[in-house]
């Protein structure tokens, strides 16, 4: 399985260049489709959860560290929380314009190969607020087409004992089964813009720094 060391080596050099080239980080707005979905009571009840003890996810997910907008540092600690026995791994930091931060999802493949789901980007108060596929020189992952990255999307578990407050898993897993339709549309909808910048350009996206959202969804929680 792979290890923690492993994972930070496939993704320094990638959060390297993010840290010294934010500016190009909102160059990609032109492949984001705006659209607002509505989460129903899993996630929900999750954050009034939090919010009647006067937290949230995100300063859960934090463990009582100090927030840094870095995108070298990682939230609860480097390279996130990996569950060992699925392969999937979770980790939060702040570095984008217009949001608080985001959840990294992954999966990593019994070889060590890194796999990128999901991006999930928060408000300060914990909310999320919008679903987004990202370019490979944002995470440093491996491409896998959209048929074996959904396939890794609906086979997500992790084990809600391994955050420090089990909420924090169960606000993932309520998160992705809530917005399954959404998130799959995503995952479709990526594979149509690399197509699409290939038909264009002659050649991937995936090493284009002017490129770093590759589809996107907003999303909003009615209390």
């Amino acid at each position: 399985m792979p290890t923690r060391r492993n994972f930070l080596k496939n993704i320094s050099g990638a959060l390297a260049f993010v840290a010294l080239s934010g500016e190009t980080l909102a160059l990609a707005t032109r492949f984001v489709s705006h659209k607002v979905a509505y989460a129903t009571k899993g996630v929900l009840s999750v954050i009034r959860s939090l919010q009647a003890e006067g937290s949230n996810v995100v300063l859960k997910m934090m463990n009582g560290n100090k927030y840094k907008r870095n995108p070298l540092v990682h939230y609860p600690f480097d390279g996130g929380i990996l569950d060992e026995e699925t392969g999937y791994r979770v980790f939060f930091h702040a570095h984008r314009e217009k949001e608080y931060g985001h959840f990294h999802t992954f999966y990593e493949k019994p070889n060590g190969d890194l796999v990128h789901l999901i991006m999930v980007s928060m408000d300060k108060k914990g909310y999320p607020i919008q679903l987004s596929t990202v370019n490979r020189w944002v995470t440093g992952d491996v491409f896998v087409k959209a048929d074996e990255l959904k396939e890794y999307f609906l086979k997500f578990k992790m084990n809600d004992s391994l955050f420090s407050d089990k909420r924090i898993g169960v606000f993932v897993r309520e998160l992705f089964t809530e917005y399954k339709t959404e998130i799959l549309g995503l995952i479709a909808e990526r594979d149509n813009t690399i197509r699409g910048y290939v038909k264009k350009n002659a050649r991937e996206p995936f090493g284009d720094r002017e490129v770093e959202i590759l589809s996107s969804t907003k999303i909003e929680i009615k209390t």
